[in-house]
């Protein structure tokens, strides 16, 4: 069995998990007898991190991501991992593509970076975009909100989150992370931000902008302590 080990000057809780079936990424369709019995479980794990960049008002209206989650890429149970987890296997070509090319723009709302949290919404800016290179895990971090409107995106320290998607060297895991990060120039909510702010696309294109200019180290927390933070995670 698999150990996951993550190490964190803090406490987190580590949630084994059912993503489903490798039917669930399918098509929908009637199933009898061999079938019904294919169907497999494909397990994952989610750390919860506690202490990691939640403000009150992050803890009264529960808006914190703080988690990690887990996923194998592969299954001995099937003959072709792609056929049979076409949405994540499609994230893990897509990230390994990026890793190679390493585009300059990765900026514009709508992009769809490769995030399994936005399967029902979308980044709606990307600040911050670093190619990270770790001994274990090979990964993109960047600066975003995610929400189904990126009209509606605003900067500030709620919404705010530190997303990395990795792929670990032995290709044998995807791991993709959302944390929330705050900046002390940043309003502390939405409604904050509305005061000085109007939402709007074009907003939302300009916002890699502001967080760009911003120190690695002035973010809370720090950029380099979160890519210390995805290094520290090792699968056994």
């Amino acid at each position: 069995m698999t150990r996951l080990a993550f190490l964190l000057a803090g406490a987190c809780v580590v949630t084994p998990f059912s993503f489903g079936t490798a039917a669930d990424d399918q098509p929908e369709v009637k199933k009898t007898g061999a079938a019904l019995v294919a169907d497999r479980i494909w397990w994952g794990a989610e750390f919860e991190l506690t202490g990691v960049a939640e403000t009150e008002e992050q803890k009264k209206s529960g808006t914190s991501w703080n988690s990690i989650q887990v996923f194998p890429l592969t299954d001995p149970t099937v003959s072709d991992y792609g056929k049979a987890y076409p949405y994540i296997s499609g994230i893990r070509d897509r990230l390994k593509e990026l890793f190679r090319t390493r585009p300059k723009t990765l900026v514009e709302p709508g992009f769809d970076f490769p995030d399994l949290a936005t399967a029902d919404g979308g980044h709606d800016f990307y600040g911050k975009v670093t190619f990270v290179e770790l001994p274990t895990i090979e990964g993109v971090s960047f600066l975003t909100r995610i929400s189904q409107e990126a009209e509606s995106a605003l900067l500030d320290n709620e919404d705010l989150i530190f997303d990395f998607q990795g792929l670990t060297r032995d290709g044998r895991y995807y791991v993709c992370a959302h944390l929330s990060i705050g900046h002390p120039s940043l309003p502390k909510n939405y409604e904050e931000a509305k005061k000085t702010a109007t939402p709007s696309w074009a907003y939302a294109r300009r916002a890699h902008r502001q967080l760009d200019a911003l120190e690695d180290s002035s973010y809370q927390p720090s950029l380099p302590r979160l890519w210390r933070l995805m290094d520290s995670l090792s699968m056994q």
